[in-house]
This record gives structure tokens, sequence and C-alpha cells, in this order.
């Protein structure tokens, strides 16, 4: 190389170093937001949560950015490209602010895990409908996922088979049941609309199972406060159910004795209805559940009154077979630890088995809860002691407050919500009494009177 090439060669060099500073000097915060963007398309951001999410490409999941990566990669481009007056945390951070907004990063909460079908395992996004791995996993946006991969189909679990034959006491017809709502859960559907009450004292196998269930599901599980579902005095935040949003299982267990269901909100949560919540110091936004909700425990809380709403919701699971602690395994779980994958195939089956057939209520559960409701109905255990009905030919008619005094009376004697009367009137409604005015404006109810009564006994005029 002669001296000329060498010239030209320090020539080039330095005018690209006097471009990169006209260009350094040029950039602005604007110009760095779109550049970051442009060299990291796998990020997003959500405002109404607060939050950024990064692929991750290999897992198949988009991750919560908790320890602020993007902050670090905001500075490595500052530092690559951007003036002195950029190397200041206030225009880091300005950068940041302005990439949220730029197109294709920023996101709407409705966006994420939005395809309830959609199942994220690592290493694949398998389709709840099939069985099946989709395609193209990033644009599932799944934000949870499973502890571990689903083994292929027919990969046998001994240990979990041996397990569910003990404590369903050799029922084949309560294993299909359990097998179907833990693939019921998987698909985040809302169908069903039920709350299932795992019951039963100590040493049964129901936290076992549960648990087990939990723990393969990860993130797509929550745990919840065991209150929850609860009637308590204390006001509750709306970040308890901004944490429900994605989650395909949320389980509460050790209920305390003598606690009653908060009933309208079981009925909420477990309606199917879109739910609005909000993160600390964040904003409001909507999303519609794709969570079962599992309740498990040794005591049974009571309800203030059950309607029909609430017979529709209650699935109570008898688990009845005690194990003593001389029989237990202490080293269940570990080996239980090893059929994770066998047992996520076992639940996609399951899950399979519920989109063709659905769940199949084996009568134990379906008596169970039967005689769980029966003993928390007051007023139907009212109307059976106290209430006869009569053909509307007879013209019978029974005054309100007759029916709301006799109530009040029953109640103090037997127990029950203490209802105000038009709580009162509107329960007896929803049971089917027919309300009418009688002649004068007396208000009460056609075809019914107390019993051995002859309370409001129209005669054959008029009502």
């Amino acid at each position: 190389m002669n001296y000329r090439d060498i010239d030209a060669s320090i020539a080039r060099i330095d005018a690209h170093r006097r471009k990169r500073a006209a260009e350094a000097e040029a950039a602005t915060e604007d110009a760095c937001a779109l550049e970051w963007s442009r060299r990291h398309p796998d990020w997003r951001y959500t405002a109404s949560f607060g939050q950024w999410h990064e692929y991750d490409s290999e897992a198949v999941l988009w991750r919560h950015d908790d320890r602020l990566r993007h902050l670090t990669l905001v500075r490595e481009l500052v530092r690559e490209v951007g003036p002195e007056k950029l190397h200041k945390a206030a225009s880091v951070a300005g950068i940041a602010s302005l990439a949220r907004s730029n197109p294709g990063v920023a996101m709407t909460a409705s966006q994420w895990d939005a395809d309830q079908w959609m199942l994220a395992t690592p290493g694949a996004v398998i389709d709840t409908r099939t069985g099946e791995a989709v395609p193209d996993p990033k644009r599932c946006y799944c934000t949870r996922q499973t502890a571990v991969p689903a083994a292929p189909a027919g990969t046998p679990a001994p240990i979990w088979q041996t397990f569910l034959e003990r404590v369903t006491r050799h029922a084949p017809d309560l294993v299909d049941y359990l097998q179907r709502i833990a693939g019921y859960a998987l698909t985040g559907s809302d169908r069903e609309q039920c709350l299932f009450f795992a019951f039963g004292g100590g040493g049964n196998g129901k936290g076992t199972f549960f648990n087990t269930v939990t723990a393969i599901m990860g993130s797509y599980a929550h745990v919840a406060n065991n209150d929850l579902l609860l009637a308590t005095a204390n006001e509750r935040h709306p970040v308890d159910l901004a944490t429900l949003r994605g989650a395909r299982l949320v389980t509460a267990s050790e209920l305390r004795p003598g606690a009653k269901w908060d009933e309208q909100r079981l009925k909420s949560l477990t309606g199917g209805d879109p739910i609005t919540a909000r993160f600390m110091r964040q904003d409001f936004f909507t999303f519609r559940p794709q969570f079962t909700f599992v309740v498990f425990g040794n005591h049974r809380p009571s309800f203030s009154g059950v309607d029909e709403a609430i017979r529709r919701r209650i699935r109570l699971i008898p688990f009845e077979q005690t194990i003593g602690d001389g029989e237990r395994d202490p080293q269940l779980h570990e080996k239980l630890r090893s059929e994770y994958p066998a047992i996520l195939r076992w639940m996609i089956e399951g899950g399979l088995k519920w989109q063709r057939e659905g769940l199949i209520t084996p009568a134990s559960v379906a008596a169970a809860s039967a005689a769980y409701l029966e003993a928390e109905d007051s007023l139907g255990q009212w109307i059976t002691d106290r209430i006869e009905k009569h053909r509307p030919e007879l013209r019978v008619f029974a005054k309100r407050n007759a029916l709301f005094t006799d109530w009040n009376a029953w109640v103090a004697d037997n127990g029950g919500p203490k209802w105000s009367a038009k709580a009162f009137y509107l329960a007896l409604e929803e049971r089917g009494f027919t309300p009418g005015v009688r002649t004068g404006g007396e208000r009460g109810f056609r075809d019914v009177s107390l019993v051995a009564s002859d309370v409001g006994h129209a005669g054959g005029g008029d009502w």
C-alpha cells in the first residue's frame, strides 16, 4: 500500500467519523425511540398494565420484563448512536417512554392471552382443541406457560394412575370426572360456569391431586387468598382480581370453620362475565375470565340463600378415602414429579373428552352436591315445613306480611339468613311464587297459604 492509499483510507475514516458525529448530534429522543423499536422487534408495551414484555423464542413465551431489561437496551443504543446530551437518566427514560407508543409496540390488555384454546408449554403452544402444536406460537401472545412440556400421546403415568385409583376408591367414573375437570381447566373455557369444591377430611388425596395439577400448569395456575370467595368485612382491592387475568386454574384451600360464601362474588367469578380490575397504581382494564375455580378443604362454608344460580354452579366432589399415616408415601410428590409430562398429556386428553362429551357428572358428585345445597337451603326448608300449595281455582291468597312474620319466627328457631322484607319477597318470586294484589290493594302471593292456617283464603271471590 502506498502513501496515497493510506491517505485515502484515513480520509474515508475521517469522513465516516464526521458523518457519525453529525448523525449523533442530530439524534433526538424521538429518533432513538424509533431506532430502538427497529432493532428490537420482539418487545411490546401495555399501558393499562404499565408493563413491558419480550418474546422468548426458545421458550415460545412473552415474558414480563420484571428486571427492566428494556432500559438496558435503551442505554446501549444511546451509548452507540446518541450524543453526549442524551447520556443521562432523563433521556433514557424519555426514549423508553416514547418507544411505548411506536407502531407494533403498543398493545392493549385484550390482545394478551386472547385465544383461550392456546396453551403455552415449554417449546410449543398447543391448540387444546386438537392436542397438537401450532405453527406460529409468537402470534398467540401467551404470557403464561405450563411447567413442563407435554409427553407424546399414549405415554403411561403408572404412579399417577395408582394414586387416582386409591383416592377415588377405584371409582372409574370419578377418575374420569377429575381428568375432564383438569382438561377443561387447560382450555380456558368458561362454558361450564362451575365452582368445583373438593371436600373431605385430611389425608384423602384431594390436596395431592390439585397441588399436582397446579404445579403442572405452572403460571397458568393461581393460588388465591382463601377468602377470595368468602364473605368478609374488609373491602377487597382490585389487584385481587387483576392477578386472575390469563389464569386457567384458580385454587383456594384451608377454608376457615364457620365461613360464609360471598354469593355475589361466587356468581360473578364463575359466570363468565367480563371482569374489570387494575394493578397497583395502574389504569383499570377489562378482561374475560378464562379460569376454572377449584376450592378444596375440610369445612363447608354456609350460604345465605340457595337460588338456581347457586345450584347450577356448585359441584361438590367427595374425597372419602382416608389414608392413614402408616400408609402414606412421603416421597409421592417427588415420584409424581417425574411423571408431570405424562400427566399433562393425560390432562390434555381430558380436555378433548370434555369437548366431545361434556363433564359427565358422577352420581356420587351429584348426590353430594344436592345434599350440601339442601342442607344450606333455609328458604327451601321453610317452604317445605310451612307452606301449602293450592290449585288456582281455589283462589287462595297469602298476605305478604303474614309470610314474612312466619319466616322470621322460623329462622329464630331453626337458623337462616336475616333478610329484609323486600329481599324475602324477591326470593319467593325466584322460587316460583306468584305475586298478586287482592281487592282493596292488599298485596301477597296467590295459590299458597301457611300450613294449618286460613291466611288470606279468598273463597271464590276476587283477588
